[in-house]
């Protein structure tokens, strides 16, 4: 696949959301200004990119595929309607 996926949100269900995302062989860049310890190893070892800071619209720029997974839900609302207004993938259950 080797497109690029985002993943926003640097808790549980975003590393697991991020280990989906990497077995489909996609380019992962994280943003979150706090992150687990399985994503710091990730990050450590290079599997991931890290962005050290909250989200930003300009971090949807060439995505193919958006993991929205902060602890607000206003900011999920948020980052998926930037997602379909720019047709890039953003499963959500907001």
């Amino acid at each position: 696949m080797d497109e690029k996926g985002l993943a926003i949100g640097g808790g549980k269900v975003a590393e697991r959301k991020i280990e989906s995302l990497l077995r489909c062989n996609a380019d992962v860049t994280l943003v979150s200004p706090s992150i687990t310890k399985g994503l710091e190893e990730m990050i450590t070892k290079g599997t991931i990119h890290y962005i050290n800071r909250l989200y930003q619209s300009i971090d949807l720029e060439n995505c193919f595929i958006v993991i929205s997974a902060c602890n607000d839900k206003n900011t999920n609302k948020q980052i998926a309607k930037a997602c379909h207004q720019k047709n890039i993938l953003v499963p959500c259950n907001i």
